[in-house]
């Protein structure tokens, strides 16, 4: 199932086969650009750093094909960012915590 698109991929929901959890797979298409390549590297490596953190979603693996790089990821309910913004225009204080 899709979870949403952007410019560069999409996010797909899938099921793990060892256990019932749900994570979001991050699906970017590989171009030959060096700068869409360094978005790509910086994302997994943000994933790797972001470990331990609560307040972000953990990375569990990234991988590649040919044609396409997967980031497997947390999947963490309540839309995005974006979404919040759009509905709310600025936040408060409260919002951001």
């Amino acid at each position: 199932m899709e979870l949403g698109n952007g410019t560069f991929g999409k996010v797909m929901l899938a099921s793990l086969t060892n256990c019932r959890e749900q994570v979001a797979i991050k699906v970017l298409q590989k171009k030959d650009q060096q700068a869409h390549v360094n978005m790509i590297l910086a994302e997994a490596r943000a994933l790797r750093t972001s470990e331990g953190c609560p307040f972000l979603c953990r990375g569990y693996a990234a991988f590649q094909t040919k044609l396409h790089a997967f980031l497997v990821m947390e999947r963490v309910r309540g839309g995005n960012l974006q979404d919040l913004i759009d509905m709310e225009g600025q936040l408060t204080r409260d919002s951001i915590m």
